[in-house]
Order: structure tokens, then sequence, then C-alpha cells
């Protein structure tokens, strides 16, 4: 994939953006963990990126995905702000 990663050794690996809308296709209990694990995290998903990639993918039809997956945007930054307030308290 020409838009996997390089790590050492030359071993190319899925960039996070990838693994995000890999994530939400699969749909089962544990992918969709990891999927809100992913976006949780601090500058781990340049989530611009995924809606240009989906798009890349799906031309005209992206919208309906884009739109699907910003449920899960909106639930990983209330569940990072929750934690972000959890630890003041």
């Amino acid at each position: 994939m020409a838009d996997a990663l390089e790590i050492k050794n030359g071993i190319r690996v899925i960039s996070p953006e990838w693994m995000v809308i890999l994530k939400h296709l699969a749909g089962r209990p544990k992918d969709q963990l990891d999927l809100i694990w992913l976006l949780q995290a601090s500058d781990l998903v340049d989530r611009e990126q995924v809606n240009i990639n989906i798009e890349k993918v799906l031309g005209e039809y992206a919208s309906y995905l884009i739109k699907d997956l910003q449920s899960e945007f909106d639930y990983a930054d209330v569940l990072r702000m929750r934690g972000e307030r959890n630890k003041y308290e």
C-alpha cells in the first residue's frame, strides 16, 4: 500500500488513518474499542487525512462513510474530555 509507513528494517505498516477506516468498517466490538482508543490518543490520527483517504476510495459516495465516522470522532472527543476533566478532580 502506497500510504503504508516504513519503520525499522524496512517493515511497512498501515497508517493510523487507514487503521481507523478499517476498524470502523469491520464493526466488531473489539474493533470499535480499538477505533475509539485510536481516536482518543493525542496527535495519533489526522482526522482530515482519514476523510481524504475515504474520498480517494469512495469518490462521490464518501460522504456516507465520513458522516458515519463523524459520530465516532465526536464520541472519542467526549471520552477524551471526560478523562482530562477527571485528572483534575
